[in-house]
Order: structure tokens, then C-alpha cells, then sequence
């Protein structure tokens, strides 16, 4: 049973998935996890061993409310405020790989709320990513929110990006300001900071 929360857990997390088994593939919690075999190899003890590789899939979004008054529409998860704001080094992260910024939105998710990305961030960090899959798989994630700035907010955007010398920082750190919310950021702490 461990395995399948693993892998649900990494399903959630948008992460790439690869166990090894000792018997051949059989119907089973590791088949409804979508793993594909890949060659089974001998160990030194002559024991055989059945890799297994499962790939992230973009999901459609789905409505996770129930109405509260049959004659109200119910929210739907588009509806809620992002409780946190992934910033251009996260999202480039994330398309490398990083199971730190899985994991946290996969915790924002597991929650019921949303993670934002901000338009900027991303158009920045398409200018540099080299595994396009996966930031369209971020992207398409069931809780995930593409933000934009508010027109009207465009002296307090500049204001921001000239304190912070980048605009999609800028974008990000309003975003976060916009909704309560913290900003997760790849690159590593400073000391001292």
C-alpha cells in the first residue's frame, strides 16, 4: 500500500516515477499506477529484477467544490486565491526536476488550493528552459493559476521591479503581495539573509 501513496504522491508532485519490482508486471496496484516496464536485468545472486518507469501526464482541471445551496453555483477551484507564488528560479526548478518545488505543490494541492504563476515568470523562464514537457505539465497542473498584473497596478509594478532590478520578480512579489501569500524561489538561501 505504500507504494501506491508514493506513487499517487508523485503523480500529484508532476515527478517521473521508477521502481523496481522482483516478480514479473501482473494486474495490481503497480499497473494502475501506469508504470511501463523496461528490461528486467539478473542481479549477482542470479535473482531477476523488473524495472519500472511511469512518465508525469498533464491532467485536465477539475471542479473540486460541492454547492453549498442547490440554487448557488458552487466555486470552482479557479475561483480560490493561490496560497503560493512560484517565482522564475522555481518554475525553471521544476522543469529540471526539483522534488522540493514537487513537493510543495503538491502540499498546495493536497490542500484544496491553488499554486499562482505568474506570466512573467513564465515567459522568463521559457526563454531558458530546456525541458519544455514539463513546463507545460506545471502549466496544466489541475492547481495551478496563471496570474497577470492588474493594468492598474502598473506604478506599483514599476516601483517594485525598480527596487528589485527584474520585472519578473516584480510580478511574482506583487502576485504574492495580491493574495497573502509567499513566494517559493529556486535559488538557494543567501547566508546571512
Amino acid at each position: 500500500m505504500h507504494e501506491v501513496v508514493s506513487n499517487a504522491r508523485m503523480g500529484q508532485a508532476l515527478l517521473p516515477t521508477y521502481t523496481e519490482v522482483t516478480t514479473p508486471r501482473r494486474p495490481g496496484p503497480v499497473h494502475t499506477a501506469r508504470l511501463h516496464p523496461l528490461e528486467p536485468f539478473s542481479l549477482p545472486d542470479g535473482s531477476t529484477t523488473y524495472p519500472m518507469w511511469r512518465t508525469p501526464r498533464q491532467r485536465q482541471r477539475c471542479d473540486r467544490s460541492s454547492p453549498v445551496r442547490p440554487d448557488q453555483p458552487a466555486p470552482t477551484l479557479n475561483d480560490l486565491p493561490p496560497r503560493l507564488i512560484l517565482d522564475t528560479s522555481a518554475i525553471l526548478a521544476f522543469t529540471e526536476g526539483s522534488t522540493a518545488v514537487g513537493e510543495a505543490i503538491a502540499k498546495v494541492a493536497d490542500k484544496g488550493c491553488l499554486f499562482g504563476l505568474p506570466v512573467m515568470c513564465l515567459a522568463e523562464a521559457a526563454r531558458s528552459v530546456t525541458h519544455a514537457v514539463r513546463l507545460d505539465l506545471l502549466i496544466n497542473h489541475p492547481a495551478a493559476a496563471v496570474l497577470t498584473v492588474d493594468p492598474l497596478q502598473w506604478k506599483t509594478l514599476a516601483a517594485t521591479h525598480r527596487a528589485v532590478g527584474r520585472l519578473d520578480t516584480a510580478g511574482a512579489l506583487l502576485a504574492a503581495a495580491g493574495n497573502n501569500c509567499t513566494v517559493l524561489t529556486g535559488q538557494p538561501r543567501q547566508p546571512g539573509r
